[in-house]
């Protein structure tokens, strides 16, 4: 499955990680060309979607274990794609797991995911390593220099790319909240950074019932924007204002668009 938006789209790989698993984020116009014998294209720009679970140390993922009531969807109307299903680790504790996420209709520039894992029949101490990672090629072609990275109070990431030879700026902003058992949790994140990647290491311990949510958001700009300095299109907003709302704006704004493509395809037919 893919996601998109017209102004950017995504492979939808899950949000762990497996061996030649490919991760891809595209954003219209931004192509670049990688050196002389190389053919112009739309560069693999960071990902935001990686978020690594660690239960009880051990690195969550479904080769191993046993997966029950398994469910991948895609709801056409609001555009989230789904996935949820019961998880089994060896040592026999269960783990109920939703994941969700979306690319904003309504802000072209925003895309959300959520994960949560609830401990069903034993206590757990969770992990969770989320940030953005610009550690991606095109098969093999680097078409960006290495830009900055920062962490603002604890939950702030950003990270700048400038491909090659378009010269194309890019920024990448992502944000974390974190809730259990429905209440806000205020939890201080190990901060990290490698070679193009910065990410937080989110730490909750879990009694048998007990259900951890974290909610993420991630905003990309670039150089080729137009509208930079509109209030709407800004991080701050789009985390303290639009998220709240999103998911009837994304409703609206997806309906207004399939309204428009139907009636272009009944002109169309008439004429």
């Amino acid at each position: 499955m893919s996601q998109g938006n017209g102004y950017m789209g995504a492979r939808s790989a899950t949000e762990e990680k497996y061996v030649g698993q490919v991760r891809n984020l595209f954003v219209a116009g931004t192509y670049n060309k990688f050196d002389a014998d190389e053919v112009t294209e739309l560069p693999n720009a960071a990902d935001m979607s990686a978020i690594e679970i660690f239960i009880d140390g051990r690195r969550f993922h479904l080769e191993s274990g046993e997966v029950s009531n398994y469910s991948r969807r895609l709801n056409v109307k609001n555009g989230e794609l789904t996935r949820e299903f019961t998880w089994t680790n060896n040592e026999g504790n269960s783990f109920e797991m939703r994941f969700r996420r979306f690319f904003s209709q309504a802000n072209l520039h925003l895309m959300a995911f959520d994960v949560e894992v609830k401990a069903l029949n034993s206590d757990a101490k969770i992990e969770i390593r989320s940030g953005v990672d610009a550690q991606l090629s095109n098969s093999g072609a680097q078409h960006f220099h290495e830009g900055e990275k920062r962490i603002y109070d604890k939950r702030f990431i950003e990270l700048l790319q400038h491909t090659t030879e378009s010269k194309v700026d890019f920024v990448f902003l992502t944000s974390h909240r974190y809730f259990v058992n429905g209440q806000e949790a205020e939890i201080d994140p190990g901060l990290q950074m490698d070679r193009r990647k910065v990410w937080l290491n989110i730490n909750q311990e879990l009694k048998a019932g007990d259900t951890f949510r974290t909610e993420k958001v991630g905003v990309v700009h670039t150089s080729r924007d137009k509208q930079f300095d509109v209030e709407a299109t800004s991080f701050k907003h789009c985390v303290t204002t639009l998220l709240p709302t999103l998911r009837p704006m994304q409703i609206a704004a997806l309906m207004s668009y399939l309204k428009r493509v139907l009636l272009s395809g009944i002109s169309a037919g008439q004429a």
